[in-house]
């Protein structure tokens, strides 16, 4: 066997095209799952540099019109 063909899917394998969608299946459905997976770790940490309106307005926003890094020296211990 050559070291080209070696992996999960192999060159033969993949021409089918049965093995191709559920391949492409389960690439979008990992990414899927990262994205879930991450989207409340941004989130949380760009609403800790939003001002208290920007948090509790409707609609909300992902990202911070005004980015406040005042509230994240405090908390990490650093004075002005």
């Amino acid at each position: 066997m050559k070291q080209a063909e070696r992996g999960i899917i192999s060159d033969y394998d993949f021409k089918k095209g049965s093995v191709r969608v559920g391949y492409t299946f389960m690439v979008l459905l990992i990414v899927l799952i990262t994205i879930t997976t991450l989207y409340p770790f941004f989130d949380t940490f760009f609403g800790s540099l939003k001002t208290r309106e920007e948090f509790f307005s409707f609609p909300p926003t992902f990202f911070p019109k005004t980015w406040v890094w005042k509230i994240r020296n405090n908390v990490s211990g650093r004075r002005n």
